[in-house]
């Protein structure tokens, strides 16, 4: 065989793997068996082995079965099994078409190798027919679009693998069906090379058993560009974030206030050198009865380990701020401890409570992952079967500091005069009231923070003033429907922390500071062992107020004493008798089972759809193919050689360089003027250009010239410095332009806009 056809031979075997394996992936499973890619494609091999023997040498493979029957047949007539094996030959066809149940005559893999071996002769028999002896492109592609479909309709959850085997196989066959020349080897070999990127693609992004990518850096990817769209354009899940109604402070569900009876139930444990606040859902839209989330405002849902929202993070859990000067990092390492705790959680929730400045999450499940939005809320991917755990490392507010409020002064001071962009997104959410407000509210804002400057002076005087002026207790009764609930507690001045945390929040909004209703858990030291424990009574409200330069700062008109050290409440009811589940320790953390821990009513639909890339990739070689074609465009169309070639004539080729002669100068700021004649528009085209290029535009427009109103047609010679001109300027272009501007502007707007003055071709 000569080294061209064997070539082309080897060509055609790949193309027959690649069909072969694309319809087994489809057909075997319609019998009952189930194969790995790489175990059918060795199969496969094998079978193609063969052939090749068959076409090359079609006396070797005859020779080979026959020494092997005949090896066979020696051994049987010498021990004596003959009767055997013929007793066990009769059987195998019906254990095969019984559907190879388990056997310990034929359950052998030596065995179901040969099976398989059966099943795919015929499939390989086919294609190496319709590609060596009948080739026909069209019924390969309506034979494989065929397979397709009916795979589509069956199980598109299979559907992107041989998807993808057939198109490689397409690609490779295409310049058959165009080529019948030597040209089509070296066409063909060109298409090969495209084979191992689609193939290692496909095994890349193949979809694995739970419906995800086999890639986890694909499913991010996939996750963070559909995340990315949804907190721009789409619409985003609501969050399941525990608020204080899961928490059992707020008894008259939506609406704010009431009387509670909290419980020692233990919802956290944590283990840490000191205490701090445990950030849970954060509200910034008050309506005059509640709290909740800004309508109509995309907080987003962020994947927390993606470089892609590296920003959002930072903004979202306070790494940028304060400023970088000194004294504001001196000061604020004074006033924050640093936090490196493992917390566990015993209820299944999916929402994670942390410190605000939280640098480092930590899971301890590798089946889930993190999400956050623009409040620093951060969740799991998925609803835990039961306990959890993770490691935090955070900087928190040291809440238990008695010279807090001094130093967040002078801190304040100190940044008073740098610019916070962050500040304007807070103030435009977080100063929102309802216009049911009282207006005396506000009039006892401004007495109360009469005399005070800055923004913490002001928030601080509110705060002592709760402090000081209202009564805790958990049996304040029910608010009325038809008072506004902070209102009304400032009248009553009867509460627990979700009526002060509401009412300082509103007061703060008042005086013009930047302040939201942030919930969680206080934590108090665990009863046995190192470590501390949040439980039900430990559930708490504050307020939050954002200041220049430094971000998120806890505002609490109540003791922190009273939910970060173990002290009792200032009115601490009787518990009763509970369940116990209520009273029970946290169970001790599992392991995550394998099978989905979704609940049926929580079952989130797969975001990563094979379909979608049945038209991303193809839109993207197309693409591909397009901008390739494009810079081939761009470089012969203007050549001699092809414009000769297209317009024979002198005048023509003279019109055609002249039109586009007139879209280069373009780019130099030349126009046509209506005054303009030949001569006086070619001299004025040599002052635009640059001199570096040494091109006479007056030379080429005497030539147009003459052309138009002497009808002298031009010297070859001429045409070809037209030629030489033109080249000169493009390549300027390029360089000047760049590639995506030379593409954009010269290609694309070249290609729709030339017909508009192609020269006319006479007869």
């Amino acid at each position: 065989m000569k080294s061209s056809a064997f070539r082309l031979y080897c060509v055609d075997v790949l193309c027959i793997l690649l069909f072969s394996l694309s319809c087994s992936y489809i057909l075997l499973p319609l019998l009952g068996h189930a194969l790995s890619p790489g175990h059918q494609c060795l199969l496969l091999m094998a079978l193609l082995l063969f052939w090749s023997l068959l076409e090359v040498r079609p006396w070797f493979p005859f020779v080979l079965l026959g020494g092997a029957v005949l090896l066979l047949a020696v051994v049987l007539l010498f021990s004596g099994e003959s009767g055997t094996f013929f007793s066990l030959a009769s059987g195998f066809f019906t254990w095969c078409f019984s559907g190879m149940p388990e056997d310990p005559l034929y359950s052998r893999e030596w065995v179901r190798q040969l099976v398989y071996l059966s099943l795919l002769t015929p499939v390989v028999l086919f294609y190496w027919l319709l590609l060596r002896k009948f080739f026909s492109l069209w019924l390969l592609c309506l034979l494989s679009l065929g397979l397709l479909l009916f795979q589509g309709v069956r199980n598109s959850q299979d559907l992107l693998f041989p998807f993808l085997l057939s198109c490689s196989a397409i690609i490779v066959c295409l310049p058959r069906g165009r080529l019948r020349t030597q040209g089509r080897l070296r066409a063909q070999f060109l298409a090969i090379l495209f084979l191992p990127v689609i193939l290692a693609g496909s095994l890349w992004i193949a979809p694995s058993e739970d419906g995800e990518w086999t890639s986890r850096s694909l499913q991010h990817l996939i996750h963070d560009v559909q995340d990315f769209w949804e907190y721009h354009w789409g619409d985003l899940p609501d969050w399941p974030i525990t608020s204080m109604r899961d928490m059992g402070w707020m008894p008259q569900g939506d609406a704010l206030g009431g009387d509670v009876e909290p419980t020692d139930q233990v919802i956290l444990t944590i283990d840490s050198s000191s205490p701090f606040l445990l950030r849970g859902d954060v509200l910034d839209y008050y309506t005059g009865h509640a709290w909740q989330d800004t309508p109509d405002y995309s907080y987003g849902n962020f994947r927390l380990d993606s470089l892609f929202w590296q920003g959002k993070r930072e903004e979202a859990y306070g790494y940028r701020l304060p400023a970088d000067l000194s004294a504001a990092r001196s000061l604020l390492s004074s006033m924050t401890i640093s936090v490196d705790a493992r917390i566990r959680c015993g209820s299944k929730s999916r929402s994670l409570f942390l410190p605000y400045r939280t640098r480092q999450i930590q899971l301890s499940s590798s089946q889930q992952e993190l999400y956050f939005n623009t409040q620093g809320e951060t969740r799991l991917s998925l609803m835990p079967s039961y306990s959890y755990s993770y490691q935090v490392q955070a900087l928190a507010w040291d809440h238990t500091d008695t010279r807090f409020d001094e130093r967040m002064l002078a801190l304040e001071e100190i940044l008073s005069s740098q610019k916070d962009d962050s500040y304007e997104t807070a103030a435009a959410l977080c100063l929102q009231l309802p216009q049911t407000l009282p207006a005396w509210v506000e009039t006892l804002c401004h007495e109360i923070t009469e005399g005070q400057d800055s923004p913490y002076e002001k928030a601080m005087a509110l705060r002592d003033y709760l402090s000081e002026q209202c009564t805790y207790t958990l049996t304040p009764g029910t608010p009325p429907a038809d008072e506004d609930f902070v209102a009304h507690f400032l009248q009553d001045k009867r509460g627990y922390c979700v009526y002060y945390a509401s009412a300082l929040t509103v007061m703060c909004r008042l005086e013009g500071i930047p302040a939201r209703y942030v919930t969680g858990y206080g934590m108090i030291p665990a009863e046995t062992g190192n470590g501390y424990e949040a439980t039900q009574a430990t559930g708490h409200a504050w307020t939050e107020i954002y200041l220049n330069q430094i971000g998120w700062v806890p505002l609490d008109a109540l003791s922190a004493d009273i939910f970060l050290i173990n002290t009792p409440l200032p009115e601490e009811p009787e518990v009763s008798s509970s369940t116990e589940e209520e009273t029970s320790p946290v169970p001790p953390e599992e392991e995550p089972p394998t099978e989905s821990i979704l609940p049926e009513d929580e079952t989130e639909p797969d975001s990563s759809n094979p379909l979608v890339l049945l038209w991303v990739i193809p839109l993207i070689l197309l693409l591909i193919l397009f901008l390739c074609w494009g810079s081939g465009c761009c470089k012969r169309r203007y050549s001699l050689s092809y414009v000769n070639r297209k317009y024979p004539r002198a005048d023509q080729a003279a019109e055609y360089y002249y039109h586009d002669f007139l879209r280069q100068l373009a780019f130099f700021g030349l126009r046509i003027h209506q005054e303009d004649t030949l001569l006086s528009l070619g001299e004025r085209a040599d002052r635009a250009l640059p001199p570096e290029l040494s091109v006479s535009m007056a030379a080429v427009f005497q030539v147009m010239n003459r052309l138009r109103f002497g009808d002298y047609l031009p010297e070859p010679e001429e045409i070809r410095q037209m030629a030489d001109f033109h080249q000169v300027i493009e390549n300027h272009l390029r360089k000047v332009l760049g590639f995506w501007g030379y593409f954009l502007r010269r290609f694309l707007l070249g290609f729709l806009f030339s017909g508009l003055s192609k020269p006319h071709r006479s007869s």
